[in-house]
């Protein structure tokens, strides 16, 4: 199992030049990625192996540090 951290993940804004986040199709491609490579952990899958002791599951685990609105605004659309 593979987890990745996303932090901001938006569409880059001009007024914000140096603003460092993901844009919004690359996180696409990512996902695209991710999928052909091995696919995704479902959450009941995630849970068992710690629930009950069971070893990880292939795949990745995507998680969204912060709770910032980019989340809501783009990434929860396009999952």
């Amino acid at each position: 199992m593979k987890a990745v951290m996303y932090h901001y993940v938006r569409k880059t804004e001009k007024h914000l030049p140096h603003f460092r986040h993901l844009e919004v199709d690359d996180f696409c491609s990512q996902l695209d990625y991710f999928s052909r490579e091995s696919g995704f952990v479902t959450r009941d899958d995630f849970l068992d192996c710690f629930e009950n002791d069971r070893p990880l599951p292939s795949g990745f685990v995507l998680t969204f540090d912060d709770a910032f609105s980019d989340h809501f605004d783009y990434v929860y659309s396009i999952l």
